[in-house]
Order: structure tokens, then sequence, then C-alpha cells
């Protein structure tokens, strides 16, 4: 029969209790996982820490015992192959010195000289003796040396001797028969066996020996066995009963045991615990329906928090939970029941509430389908899928370029995290991706390159001349369907550039008519004026105006002829530039004091703006200075008379600007686009002298000087703007 719950505070306990008592069965889990080695080993004296201890204790009194016995004998070889050496060196040394000096003194006695046979003598027992010093220097170093050497780690190793009071040895030497021990100073008088019985709380017999009782023995005092047998020696390290001192081993001993027994109680109040609680969960559902909405309502709120969210708090908690364990263990360890210790106790049963409540949620959620989907819809992710379909409802072409980005760099992390076989919930979403990724990629690909084909055909049918074609543009591929909407288009394009092809014509035309005509123009009045000068009626001083007449046709076609030349140069690419440090600034100024005279004897008042420091540009000078000489002329050949002409130089971050405005004596009715061209005069009826290739020969000078030449029009107000890029790697070569 089911039991009914009637009283709400009955209910609030039974739940609180389920709670605490499963929270204190994780506390006891977590105990037994971190000192699972008091189950495995049931004394101290056969734990891993007291063999660490035999096994410092053995290396001490080998290095006392075998390296050390007396003071004489200790690194004699070591110092005799020293010794050997520097015999050996000695040796080479004066043969050395005996070939060099005796093939001299051979040959002084040869030629009878025996001065220099005393000399060379004398120079060899110099060397012979100096190498000698050297010699016997080096040999009383070493000797001093080793002496210090060896005295000062007998010191070392005798201190830390006297240091091992509480744990006895007692070995002998079978080689010697001699005995080492710490029990007495006369280790002769020491009946071993007899003190063991009476006054060891534990006594280790070495080596051990390998027998089926004493497995785990003989592995964990291999290593120490085998340095007995190697030294030949047996004997016992001993733990007393009784020291003069505190006893630390019989003290580790008692802590091992209580630690021991409260481990194997906690396995018992576990299994207990998990058994209640585990009663009192099934009590509590068994009334689910009267349960009360606050929980319920708390469970809900936790539920709306985005599912990313909440592994995050879980791996935070997780590995905050793991370090607060890692800082408790040794206090665990030794203390019980101590204010530290609750602690840590209502830490880990609020830890083990937090992962059931996640647990029983994960539980109902992979149960059902319904749910799961939901909270990924809730999720992040899926909030973020969600908005990345909203805006790409929009067409949006960026967004889907973004996405792709995007998929393709969680590929890419995907790949990194499975090749370093990183485990856990993020290995498993980086193989989840990647399964889902490859796919739907492949749809999305033959899909796209289905539309793709269909753009194909129809460029092909285009091609054949047939510009009907049409493509059908519902596609979901944003850039595709833009393609596909320039392709049906294409026709008006090509409308476009028949026309631009059509002008390209006429303006071939024009050119040709005005290259004839300002050819033609100086070229016939020269003709004229030399026939006339041929008739021979003329006074001399008409034959000088004549020639004059001329003189002044001539450097006219001189000046055309040239510009066509520099016009066809710039158009075909054959001009090189002298590129250098430009001062821009004095460039300009340069320019207008070149035309001083000609301002002066216009009406033209010329307002300039020009800083007065220097601005430095890599440019071909000569080829500016023709830019400003050509816009100057412009400018005093097509202003109104007796109006102002502005020309400033402004210096930018990036650019520096030449801007020059004036008012045009004639109406300006032309393309703005068109002034530039070669040939194109904005004065139609050609009042002005001129071969319409001034602005062009700018343009194109700018061009490859990687500047712009903008012109505008305002009524009557014409603009031209000049500007030069700034180069950051050039302008550091300025500094």
């Amino acid at each position: 029969m089911a039991i009914r719950l009637k009283n709400d505070l009955l209910k609030v306990i039974i739940k609180l209790a389920a709670i605490i008592l499963f929270g204190l069965f994780t506390f006891s889990v977590v105990n037994v996982v971190i000192f699972y080695r008091y189950i495995l080993v049931d004394s101290y004296y056969k734990s891993d820490e007291f063999v660490d201890k035999v096994a410092e204790l053995t290396n001490d009194l080998e290095r006392y015992y075998g390296k050390y016995t007396t003071v004489n004998n200790r690194n004699q070889k070591s110092q005799n192959e020293w010794l050997e050496s520097f015999d050996r060196k000695l040796k080479k040394d004066m043969n050395k010195v005996n070939a060099k000096y005796n093939i001299k003194i051979a040959s002084a006695e040869k030629n009878k000289d025996d001065d220099l046979v005393k000399s060379l003598k004398e120079e060899k027992e110099k060397e012979i003796s100096k190498i000698k010093k050297e010699y016997s220097k080096n040999v009383d170093q070493l000797k001093k040396s080793f002496r210090f050497n060896s005295l000062e780690e007998y010191r070392q190793i005798n201190d830390k001797m006297k240091e091992w009071k509480i744990l006895k040895y007692y070995l002998i030497d079978r080689t010697s028969g001699e005995a080492y021990t710490n029990i007495t100073k006369d280790a002769d008088s020491v009946d071993i066996d007899k003190y063991i019985k009476q006054n060891s709380n534990y006594a280790l017999k070495l080596p051990v020996k390998f027998n089926d009782n004493n497995y785990r023995e003989y592995y964990q005092y291999k290593n120490i066995s085998k340095i007995f047998e190697e030294d030949n020696w047996k004997g016992y390290f001993i733990v007393p009963k009784q020291t003069d001192g505190y006893n630390t081993y019989n003290a580790e001993y008692i802590r091992y045991s209580f630690s021991r027994q409260r481990i194997l109680k906690q396995v018992i109040l576990g299994s207990i615990f998990f058994v209640v609680s585990i009663v009192l969960a099934i009590v509590f559902s068994a009334n689910r329906e009267e349960q009360d909405s606050a929980s319920g309502n708390l469970e809900k709120l936790y539920m709306l928090i985005p599912l990313e969210i909440r592994m995050f708090f879980i791996l935070v908690f997780s590995l905050m939970y793991l370090y607060t364990t890692e800082k408790y263990q040794y206090m665990m360890q030794y203390e019980y029941l101590t204010p530290a210790y609750l602690i840590y106790m209502v830490i880990t049963i609020i830890y083990s509430f937090f992962m059931l409540i996640n647990l029983k949620e994960f539980y109902f959620m992979f149960r059902d389908i319904s749910i799961l989907k939901l909270q990924c819809r809730r999720s992040v992710i899926g909030m973020t899928i969600q908005l990345i379909k909203d805006m790409v409802y929009y067409k949006d072409a960026a967004v889907k370029t973004v996405i792709r980005f995007l998929s393709m760099f969680f590929v890419l992390v995907s790949g990194f995290v499975i090749y370093y076989q990183v485990t856990g919930i993020i290995g498993i979403l980086a193989v989840f991706y990647l399964l889902i990724y490859f796919i739907l990629m492949p749809i999305f690909t033959f899909r796209r390159n289905e539309y793709l084909n269909k753009i194909v055909k129809a460029t092909r049918n285009m091609v054949q001349g047939n510009m009907s074609c049409k493509i059908d543009e519902h596609n979901s591929d944003i850039l595709l369907k833009e393609l596909a909407h320039n392709i049906n288009n294409i026709g008006e394009g090509y409308k476009k550039s028949l026309n631009e092809q059509m002008k390209s014509e006429r303006m071939k035309s024009e050119l040709i008519t005005n290259v004839s005509h300002d050819l033609k123009t100086p070229l016939t009045s020269i003709i004229n004026y030399v026939d006339l000068l041929k008739s021979g009626r003329l006074s001399d001083e008409e034959k000088e105006g004549y020639i004059s007449v001329i003189a002044r046709k001539s450097e006219r076609l001189k000046v055309l002829i040239e510009d066509l030349f520099e016009a066809a140069k710039m158009t075909s690419g054959a001009v090189k530039l002298n590129i250098e440090k430009i001062d821009v600034t004095a460039l300009l100024k340069q320019a207008l004091a070149e035309f001083d005279e000609k301002i002066e004897k216009s009406s033209l008042i010329f307002r300039t703006n020009i800083p007065a420091g220097n601005i430095y540009l890599n440019l071909d000078g000569k080829k500016t200075w023709r830019v400003f000489e050509n816009m100057i002329n412009n400018i005093l050949k097509y202003s109104q008379p007796g109006t102002r002409v502005y020309i400033e130089l402004i210096e930018l971050d990036e650019s520096v600007k030449i801007i020059m405005k004036n008012i045009a004596n004639y109406e300006m009715d032309f393309d703005v686009e068109e002034i530039s061209e070669r040939f194109k005069r904005g004065d139609k009826s050609r009042h002005t002298e001129g071969t319409g290739l001034g602005l062009a020969i700018a343009k194109s000078i700018l061009d490859m000087e990687n500047g712009q030449l903008r012109l505008s029009i305002d009524g009557d107000l014409f603009k031209a703007v000049v500007e030069f890029k700034k180069s950051k790697e050039k302008e550091k070569e300025f500094v």
C-alpha cells in the first residue's frame, strides 16, 4: 500500500533528508576513491610511505658504508685517473720541447757554433723547468680539490646518518663479516634476534626473497633488495617500541590504522545512506501528485537557462569541486569532524544536489525527444541558428558568406579536437559536428552545382548569339541569383557597350577632324605667307612682319606636334617616370612664378593658399611640373576677365590635394567626363589657341603617378582637383 503524505512539512523533511543522505553517500564515495589505498593495505608498515623511508635509509647506508668507509681510500680511483692524464700530458709536452730543440742543437753542433749550442740548451732547460713547475702546480691543486670534496661529502653523509635515530638498522657485510648498526656503538655486542623479540614493533628482513605469500612485499622492496645483493649485505630495519624522543613511525602506524578504520566505516555508512536515500526518493515519488509547486517552479526556471550555459555551469562547478577536494585532501586524511571537515561535507552535499538535478533533467530530456528538441531550440546554438535563418530570410549575401566561413572554421576546430584526442563533451561535439557537416555539405554543393550548370548552358547559348536566353532566377543562393539576373540582363549591357563603342568611333572621327584642323590652320598660314614673300613685291617692313608671323605659326605648329607625340606616348605607356623625392609646395610655387608675367598681363586676380612648410612626395618632377603648367594655362585661357582664381594646397593624412577654381569665359555645356579626353575643348567656338590636349596629358601623367584628376562644374565655376596619394613606406624614407 502506497504511503500517502498529508503533511507538507513532512514532505519537505523527507525530500531534504533524501538530498542530504545522497550527498553523504557522495561524500563517502569521494573519500573511498581518494583513500582507497587504506582499504588495499592493512598496515602502515606495508604502505608505500614506509617503503619510501626504507629506500631513503638504504641509499644513505650505501653511501656511508660503501663509498665513505675511510677518508683515505675514497675517490682514489678517480684521483689516480686524473694523475695518469697529467703524466701523459707532461710526457707529451716534454717530447715536443725535446723535438723542437734537438734539431736546432744538432745543427749548431754540426756548424761548431758552441755559443749557439749553449744558448739553445739553456732555453730548452728553461722550457722543461716551466712545464714541470706547471705539472707540480696542477697535481697539488688536484689533490687539494679531492681532499676538500671528499671531506665535505663525508661530513654531509655523516650528518645525515646521525638523523636516523628512530628507524634502527642492523647490517652485515657478508664479504668482510663486518656489522653496521645504529642500535649501539658496538655492533658485535648486539644479539639482533633477542633485540627484535623484546624491543621492536616491526622488523623488516632484507633482502626480501620471493614466495607465494609475499608477492606485494617482494615487488615493493625489489630495488632495495637489489642494492643489498649488489653490496652483499643482509640485515634488518627495525621500528622500536620505545625511543628517547617522538616515535614518528609508531605515530604514523596509529594514524594509518585510524584512517583505515574510518574509510571502512564510510564504506558501510555510504551504502546505508545510498539505500535510505533511494527508499525516501521512492516514497516521495509515489506522492508526486501532491508535491508542492515551489520546487517544480524552481526546476522550470532552471530549465529555461540555455543548455550550453547549464553545461558550462556543470563544468565550472565540477572544476571548483575538484580544486576544493585537492585542497581538503590532506586535511581529510588527518582530521575528523573538524569545522573544515564539516564545511567540505556541506560543499559535497550541495554539489551532489546540483549534479542530481542536472542528471534528472538530462534523463527526461533524452527519454522524451520533444523535450530534447525544445531544449535545443532554446540553446545558444539553436537560437544562433534561428537568428541566422532569419537573417538569410532577408536575402543578405554577406550573412551567407559569414556562415560558410564559420562552418569551415568549426570544421578546422573539430579536426584539431579529434587529432589531439580531446575527450569528454568537447570531443563528442566535435565528432557530431563533423558528421552533420559532411552529410549536409554534399547536398548543398550538388544543388549549387546544378544551378551553376544551368547558368553555364545559358551563357553558352549567348555566346552563340542567342541573347534572348533566360535563366530561372528562383534560387536560395543570393549570389547565384544575382549572377542569373545579371546574365539575363546582359543584352542591356551589350547595348551599353555598343553605345560606348560608337561613342569611341565618334571621338576618333572628331580626333581626326580636330587634328586636321589644328595642323592645317598654322600650316596654311605659313604657306600663304611664304607665297607672298616669294612674290618680291613687298617692302622690307612687310617682309619682316610676314617672317614674324611665319615664325609664330611655326612655333605653334611645333607645340602642337610635340603635344601630339607626348599624348601618343602617354597612351601607349612608352613614357618612363623618374621618381624622386619632390617638394610639392615648392614645385607649385615655382610653376606660378613662371606664369607671373602672364598673370600680371591678364586681368585675373589670383588667390593662393599654399602652406609655408615642405610637403614631400615621390613623384616625377618634370611630369608633375607639366601637370601644373597645363592647368594654369587652361585657367589663363578660359577664365572670365576680371574674376578671381583660387589655388589651394591641402595636406591630409593619406593624400595631398591641389584645388584650382576659376570662372569660365564661355558657357560650359559639355560633359565633364569628356573634357579630359584628347582634343576635347570646352570652348567649342575655338576662340582661343590650344590643342585640347592639356587636361588629357595631365590626367595621363597623374594616372602614371597613382594620382587622380577630378573635374566638376557648377554653373560658370570650373573646379579641378589634383590628388596625390601618400605612400607609408615612402614617407618613412623621408623621416
